[in-house]
């Protein structure tokens, strides 16, 4: 008898146990294909797309061509260089040379801004024309590219912060020295809502919200009582004790 109940309650531990992981391994499994998805979603890229920029140093302060940018929302390579833009700028006319010394001189402003290839404005910033020409034509311009990678903003920084007097405020260069980054929007555009604070009932007594609220209902469903696992195999070994107790004593 007492080997026939060991063996009843071995087999309802075994029993047990293989409903216990049989969740865990398809919790696991499903984790997996979403973790899966999301690689896959993340790595899925645009095709490369090209803008122009323009600045205000033409004839009587029109805006004429500075240069084209090709780019990217993750890096690629552009010329053997592993980067997510390249810029590829035009040389400066004498006469253009001459209006942009002559805006640093008055201390006007230089401006800049993004065209597609329909001749749209995407974007444009202004600086000081003399940051521009004490910094030898050397700036850096950020594109912010919106989630479908088309421009939303632009921004342009120059090498020099101040602009000193008595400096030069001739161009001595052909062309610019310029850099261009990317900046991608973030991941997730939702906010994050602060949940720690309790939320106050007209009586005054805090109360968890009802998002908390519905967690912990969803939790407490998903974790049953220890008897709500295991009660239906303890009492088949009640059941076969007593029958094979009452089989026994009959035999007696």
């Amino acid at each position: 008898m007492a080997r026939a109940l060991a063996f009843v309650m071995l087999m309802a531990l075994c029993i047990a146990s293989s409903v216990e992981a049989a969740p865990k391994r398809k919790a696991k499994a499903q984790a997996a294909v979403m973790e899966e998805d999301e690689l896959d979603g993340g790595e899925a890229e645009a095709g490369i797309q090209q803008v122009y920029f323009e600045h205000n140093i033409g004839e009587d302060g029109a805006f004429v061509r500075r240069g084209d940018v090709k780019y990217k929302a993750r890096r690629v390579n552009f010329d053997g260089k592993k980067r997510n833009a390249q810029y590829t700028g035009t040389p400066l006319t004498a006469n253009e040379k001459k209006y942009l010394s002559e805006l640093a001189h008055h201390d006007d402003l230089y401006s800049l801004r993004v065209v597609n290839s329909e001749g749209t404005t995407l974007a444009q910033t202004s600086v000081r024309a003399c940051l521009l020409v004490q910094s030898n034509l050397q700036d850096g311009v950020r594109l912010h590219i919106d989630e479908k990678h088309d421009v939303r903003a632009v921004t342009l920084l120059t090498a020099a912060t101040r602009c000193e007097e008595g400096k030069s405020n001739k161009v001595i260069v052909d062309e610019f020295s310029t850099r261009v980054k990317v900046a991608s929007p973030p991941l997730v555009d939702e906010p994050e809502w602060n949940t720690n604070k309790p939320v106050v009932n007209p009586n005054g007594a805090p109360q968890q919200s009802t998002e908390k609220q519905g967690e912990e209902g969803s939790n407490e469903k998903k974790e049953p009582t220890f008897f709500q696992k295991y009660g239906l195999y303890i009492l088949i070994g009640v059941v076969a004790m007593q029958f094979l107790g009452g089989g026994g004593g009959g035999g007696g």
